[in-house]
């Protein structure tokens, strides 16, 4: 199922990737390269491509509104469909530029279906802790494909006497794209974060709590994330459009032919298409924010670095392979964070939105390097190309300081497995105690024989697993205290499971407790409710471990399972009143030795009911910071 949808993408990408290397020499052949300083015709270059950005930018926004209408697969049907459709006038796109606008906008209309479409898809399929990283795989196929394209299109124009000979080989890779997409992408996907929380044991509908759509877009991180998306593909339309001239031309001391050009501009995209599944998952355990700062860095002074003016073509290939490491370190992280905090509902719009905003840097960019291209000839009467590439690594180092502003939506919680694993011990043995604290209240409905192994081995078994628990609350503090990488909210993990390491001892030691004071001496009031509130305390902890794994896969649901758990907590509150006030209407009736014990055991359950509460709302808080 993904390794079909990757193959698509590969093979679109495949096709859209000759154009890296000859679109703007290729158009400089229909539009007379050495007129384009002349009369306004850099924007008319520039055109070329922001047809393509502006048509895929209303495509992505078009397939966040229509995707739960007609189906993830049917958009990517549509957007392999239309790419193919647009290969068409370019084969007949020599000599005539509006044939070349005409197919570059088709092509973006397919890629903008395309794109959405397979990353609402692709997002479906993972949880938050492999979020960056199926996005970096799917960006691998694309960029690979791009790398891939890129440089067949520099080997097929060496051989050829016109540049645009390279369509052809875009028009069969874009029909293989199609037939994989008809055949290989399956109609229906179910989320895997969805998968998980139906195995949790709290009912859906106690989790729905979800952030508005348009609360969302309007926060700070997700404005911020938007702009270095589109300012991602202003830069990138920059190298598309504007590098291959500073590198193919000889008026800066280059000397590039057009196949070394490829080779350069193939580095560019191959290193950054093979960088990001790594990046992806590096983001997944230590955060968004801090990759994403220093891949806007290094893109940025790579960009720079080609300004020194180097012939030597070993040191561009370097400085491509440096700043397509730095795209590779931020490009999968920016979808990442709207995803990460938005439910599943709401992913298609949330994704169609950003890639709508991302890709108008495709529509904005030629025109903006352009008009300023145009301004400086203008001004100066000369050429030059740096104009672009200072503006675009000054853009980037701009969208890394905004990320000032930006909150962090992935946290690098290297304590959290230690501390769901903690839970689920102090969950385990939970179970155990109260299943020993039921035995001993029902023990006149079981025969003498049963009774005390079935009591015994509950309690033993509820021991060996508080001292298991004891240890990782140990490791926990370990990590904590004396880890020379100070990792996010770890005194909070460390108070989730001190909370949570409690209850386990106040129940065994109710259990302990109970198991000196005879069946008899214990009102039946006081025996139905102390049943009742084993049985609940159980659910409450069980819900508590629940709502820690919701955490990491989706902080949004986080305050629904909250509520549930006060809820629960409350409704222990209401059996302690009533077993204490059982207790001192029949205080008179018991010996005080006696009275105390069992005052102890249901003071010893309640005071566990607080500390789960307490856990989780230690919980809700991390929710609540993260709820960006």
């Amino acid at each position: 199922m993904i390794i079909g949808l990757l193959a698509v993408l590969f093979f679109i990408a495949s096709a859209y990737g000759v154009q890296r290397t000859i679109l703007s020499t290729y158009a400089g052949e229909q539009l007379s390269l050495e007129e384009w300083f002349v009369g306004g015709a850099w924007i008319s270059i520039a055109f070329t491509l922001s047809g393509f950005g502006l048509f895929k930018a209303i495509a992505g926004f078009l397939t966040g509104v229509y995707t739960e209408k007609i189906g993830v697969k049917n958009i990517i049907l549509i957007g392999a469909s239309c790419f193919t459709l647009g290969s068409i006038p370019l084969l007949f796109s020599e000599g005539n530029a509006i044939l070349l606008g005409l197919g570059n906008s088709i092509l973006g209309i397919g890629e903008g279906f395309l794109y959405a479409g397979a990353m609402t898809y692709l997002s479906n399929l993972s949880s938050i802790d492999k979020r960056a990283q199926i996005m970096g795989v799917m960006e691998l196929s694309v960029y690979g494909g791009y790398s891939f394209g890129a440089l067949i299109a520099g080997l097929i124009a060496m051989g050829s006497s016109s540049a645009g000979t390279v369509f052809i080989f875009s028009m069969f890779v874009a029909i293989i794209g199609l037939m994989l997409a008809l055949f290989t992408v399956k109609s229906h996907v179910v989320s895997e974060v969805q998968q998980e929380i139906e195995k949790l044991r709290t009912p859906l509908d106690e989790i729905k709590v979800r952030t508005p759509l348009r609360t969302l877009i309007t926060r700070p991180t997700v404005i911020i994330t938007f702009l270095n998306g589109h300012i991602s593909k202003i830069v990138d339309s920059i190298v598309v459009l504007y590098l291959p001239l500073l590198l193919s031309n000889g008026i800066y001391g280059y000397a590039i032919t057009l196949e070394e050009t490829g080779m350069i501009i193939a580095a560019f995209t191959l290193f950054w298409a093979i960088s990001m599944p790594f990046t992806g998952r590096i983001s997944d355990k230590i955060g968004r924010k801090t990759p994403l700062f220093f891949g806007l860095v290094l893109e940025a002074l790579a960009l720079y670095g080609f300004l020194l003016g180097q012939s030597d073509f070993l040191i561009l290939f370097c400085l491509s392979a440096i700043g397509g490491i730095g795209v590779g370190l931020y490009y999968p992280i920016l979808p990442s964070i709207p995803v990460d905090i938005t439910n599943d509902e709401d992913k298609p719009r949330i994704i169609g939105l950003y890639r709508a905003f991302k890709d108008l840097g495709y529509f904005t960019g030629p025109l903006i390097a352009g008009i300023a291209l145009q301004y400086w000839f203008n001004t100066n009467n000369e050429i030059n190309l740096n104009i672009p590439i200072i503006l675009a690594g000054s853009l980037l180092l701009i969208g890394a300081f905004m990320l000032i502003f930006v909150r962090e939506t992935r946290p690098g919680w290297t304590q959290f497995q230690t501390t769901l694993q903690h839970a689920r011990t102090v969950e385990d043995s939970v179970i155990q105690a109260t299943k020993g604290l039921i035995v001993y209240l029902e023990q006149n409905a079981v025969s003498g024989s049963n009774y005390h192994p079935r009591l015994t081995k509950y309690t033993l078994r509820a021991k060996e697993l508080e001292v298991k628990a004891d240890s990782e609350l140990e490791e926990i503090a370990v990590q904590t205290y004396r880890s020379l990488h100070k990792t996010p909210d770890a005194g909070n993990f460390l108070r989730i499971a001190r909370r949570l390491d409690r209850v386990a001892g106040l129940v065994l030691g109710s259990l302990y407790r109970i198991q000196v004071i005879p069946i008899e001496e214990i009102p039946p009031l006081v025996q139905v409710k102390l049943h009742d509130a084993a049985i609940a305390l159980r659910a409450l902890v069980r819900t508590t471990v629940d709502v820690l794994q919701i955490l990491e896969l989706d902080v949004e649901a986080v305050a629904g399972v909250y509520r549930t758990i006060r809820e629960r907590e409350t409704d222990l509150d209401l059996l302690y009143q009533i077993m204490t006030r059982q207790m001192f209407i029949s205080a008179q009736q018991l010996h005080y030795g006696t009275w105390f014990a069992i005052k102890d055991v249901i003071s010893m359950i309640e005071m566990a009911a607080d500390s789960a509460e307490d856990a989780a709302e230690v919980i809700n808080i991390l929710a609540v910071k993260y709820r960006t």
